[in-house]
C-alpha cells in the first residue's frame, strides 16, 4: 500500500541520513554539498559556512497561482523520484508592498530554508526554531533581517533552523464574502497563517532528516512575524504542529472579524476596477499579481502620527490582516484564557518600539512632553491628559523623547501583550513568560547616516539584530561606519538566544526567571522578566500605568494591529 511505501521510504531515508553523509576517506565534509532526505526525495543544499549546510527554497505546498490564489495552500507536489532537487538559491519573496518592482518577487513564493550541522555531525533530534520574518504582515521574506542562521553557529549547531515564506497583504489576508462562499472552510482570509502551518506540517514530517526533533518544535519571529505566533496560538489547526512559541513585539489586537474585513476587502476590488464587473471573483482572478499589489489600499500598512488615532476617543477601525475568522483563527484573548494551544510561551515586546530616531524630539524637555500629551488627547476629558502626566512625568524630567516612547510603547504594544500573557498563564498548564526588553544600546545607532537623529533606546527590531548578530542592518555608528557592538550589545545577544534555546530544548527558562503567573497575588499581581545583559524578574512592571491606561479608555482599541 502507499501507507507501507512511505513507511518504508522513511525508514531508508533515515539509514541514508546514518550513513550517507560520511565523509569519504581523507576528504572533509564541506568537499561535497551536503545532501538530506525529504518525504519527496532527496535534496542537495550548500555549505554556508564550514560545518553549517543550507538547504534552500524547499517547496512546501504547490505554487498558489491560478485557482489557488486565495484558497488555504494545497499540499506541494513531489519531483520526480530519480531526481534530487537542488536546494541551492534563495526562495523568491512573496509580492511586497514595499517595492513597486518585479525583481526578487513571485506569486509562486512558498518555499523554506533549512540550517543544520546534522549533514556534517551527524547529530540527531536537535530542538528546532522556526522562523517568522515581520514586516506589517505586508512586506517580508526569508533574507529581510540578513544572515539569521548566524543563530545556529552561535548555539554551537546544537539547533536547526527553519525560515519560510508565507504570503502578505492581499494574497495572504483578503477577505471577501465571495471568497468565503468558494473557499472549503466557508470562510476567506488569514491564507497567512495556513501557509504557516503547511510548512509546519512540512516540518514534522521532514525535519528529522536534517537532524531536528520534531517533538521539539519552537516558532518564533518578530513584529508581525510575532503577531503571526498570536494567531497560531489561538488557530485549533496549530495544535500539535509545535511545542512553544516565542512571539517578538507582536500586536495584540486581533479583534476584526470576518463580516468588518470582507468590506474592508471591497476597496481592493474597486482599486482594481472589479467592482462593476458581473463576476467580481473571475475579474479579480484575471489581474496580475502585480495590479493586486499596485492596488492595495494605502492604509493597509499605514502607521500614523503616535501610532495610533488618539485624537479621538473612538478612533476608525484600523484593517486587521489577521483576523478573528471563527475557523481559522478564533477570537485571541478567549483563546489564551482557554488554553487552545497550550505550549510553553514567550510574550516579549521593547521598552521602547517606537525609537526610529526623530531629531526634535531628542530636544524635548519636560515641558514639551507635558504639551504633547495636552494636545494629543485634547479631544478627551480633561483628566485624561493630567493622568497620563502624572505616570510618565519623571520620565520626562530626565529625558523627555524617553518618556514620550515609553508612552507609544505603553499604548501600543507593552500593556495589551501583558494582558494577554496574563490571560494565557490563566489558561496554559504550560509556563508562560512576559518579556519586556530594556537593554539600551551601548552607543548611538544612526538607522539614516550620521547626518540624522540617532536612535538611543530599546527600539523596534534590536532583539532580533543582537540574536542573531546581524549588527549592519541596525544602521551607522557616530564615526559612518557600520555599528560595531560593544561588549555589553553582544552579552545582551547571549542573553536572549540561552533562554530561547533553554525553551525550545527543555520548555521552560532557568531559575532565577520566574512566569508570568509564579508570584502570590495572581492575576492582579504578575512577573515580567526584564531583558538586559542579565535577565531579572520583577513584580508588577508598569502595572499601574497599564491600569491608568485601560481606565482612561486606551484599551485594546489603540493595540497595534498587523
Amino acid at each position: 500500500t502507499s501507507h507501507m511505501a512511505r513507511k518504508l521510504f522513511l525508514a531508508i531515508a533515515l539509514l541514508a541520513l546514518a550513513i550517507g553523509v560520511r565523509s569519504r576517506p581523507g576528504s572533509k565534509p564541506e568537499d561535497y554539498p551536503p545532501r538530506a532526505s525529504t518525504m519527496c526525495g532527496p535534496v542537495e543544499g550548500l555549505w554556508d559556512r564550514p560545518g553549517l549546510a543550507a538547504f534552500l527554497g524547499i517547496p512546501f505546498a504547490e505554487a498558489p497561482v491560478g485557482e489557488l490564489r486565495w484558497m488555504p495552500p494545497a499540499n506541494s507536489s513531489c519531483w520526480p523520484f530519480n531526481i534530487t532537487f537542488q536546494a541551492t538559491k534563495q526562495p523568491l519573496a512573496c509580492p511586497q508592498l514595499s517595492s513597486k518592482t518585479s525583481d526578487g518577487q513571485s506569486e509562486d513564493c512558498l518555499y523554506l530554508n533549512v540550517f543544520t550541522t546534522a549533514p556534517a555531525t551527524q547529530a540527531q533530534n536537535l530542538p528546532v526554531l522556526v522562523w517568522i520574518y515581520g514586516g506589517g504582515s505586508v512586506d517580508g521574506s526569508t533574507t529581510g533581517y540578513g544572515d539569521i542562521q548566524n543563530i545556529v553557529s552561535s548555539l554551537n549547531g546544537q539547533v536547526v533552523l527553519v525560515a519560510l515564506n508565507y504570503r502578505l497583504n492581499s494574497f495572504g489576508y483578503l477577505a471577501l464574502h465571495e471568497l468565503s462562499l468558494r473557499d472549503p472552510r466557508g470562510v476567506s482570509g488569514n491564507y497567512g497563517v495556513l501557509d504557516i502551518q503547511k510548512a509546519l506540517m512540512w516540518v514534522q514530517s521532514n525535519i528529522v532528516f536534517f537532524g531536528g526533533d520534531p517533538g521539539r518544535v519552537t516558532v518564533f519571529g518578530q513584529s508581525s512575524g510575532g503577531t503571526q505566533i498570536l494567531a497560531l496560538l489561538a488557530s485549533p489547526g496549530s495544535r500539535g504542529l509545535f511545542h512553544g512559541a516565542i512571539s517578538l513585539s507582536g500586536s495584540p489586537n486581533m479583534s476584526m472579524p470576518l463580516s468588518v474585513m470582507e468590506v474592508q476587502g471591497r476597496q481592493l476590488v474597486v482599486g482594481v476596477g472589479c467592482d462593476k464587473a458581473t463576476n467580481v471573483l473571475e475579474c479579480m482572478y484575471a489581474k496580475t499579481w502585480q495590479e493586486l499589489r499596485d492596488a492595495t489600499p494605502q492604509h493597509w500598512a499605514y502607521e500614523g502620527d503616535f501610532d495610533v488615532d488618539t485624537q479621538t476617543p473612538n478612533p476608525v477601525p484600523f484593517p486587521g490582516l489577521v483576523i478573528a475568522d471563527g475557523v481559522t483563527v478564533l477570537p485571541l484573548e478567549d483563546s489564551l484564557l482557554r488554553g487552545l494551544v497550550d505550549v510553553p510561551v514567550i510574550i516579549a515586546t521593547m521598552q521602547c518600539e517606537g525609537d526610529a530616531g526623530d531629531a526634535e524630539m531628542a530636544r524635548w524637555n519636560a515641558s514639551n512632553f507635558t504639551a504633547f500629551v495636552k494636545h494629543q488627547f485634547r479631544n478627551w476629558p480633561a483628566r485624561v491628559a493630567t493622568l497620563i502626566n502624572e505616570q510618565y512625568q519623571a520620565l520626562a524630567d530626565t529625558r523627555a523623547d524617553f518618556a514620550y516612547y515609553n508612552l507609544d510603547s505603553d499604548t501600543c504594544v507593552t500593556c495589551g501583550n501583558a494582558r494577554l500573557a496574563v490571560l494565557a498563564a490563566q489558561g496554559f498548564s504550560s509556563p508562560v513568560y512576559l518579556a519586556v526588553n530594556t537593554h539600551w544600546p551601548a552607543k548611538k545607532i544612526y538607522p539614516n547616516g550620521v547626518s540624522n537623529a540617532p536612535k538611543e533606546y530599546p527600539y523596534h527590531t534590536w532583539d532580533s539584530t543582537c540574536a542573531f548578530q546581524t549588527w549592519a542592518r541596525a544602521g551607522e555608528q557616530e564615526d559612518g561606519k557600520p555599528y560595531q557592538p560593544e561588549p555589553s550589545d553582544e552579552t545582551y545577544g547571549v542573553t536572549l538566544r540561552t533562554l530561547w534555546f533553554a525553551l525550545a530544548s527543555t520548555g521552560k527558562l532557568p531559575e532565577p526567571i520566574q512566569p508570568v503567573n509564579a508570584v502570590q497575588g495572581f492575576p492582579y499581581v504578575y512577573n515580567t522578566v526584564l531583558l538586559d545583559v542579565l535577565p531579572t524578574t520583577v513584580t508588577n512592571y508598569k502595572t499601574a500605568t497599564c491600569n491608568t491606561l485601560y481606565d482612561v479608555g486606551l484599551d485594546e482599541r489603540f493595540w497595534w494591529v498587523n
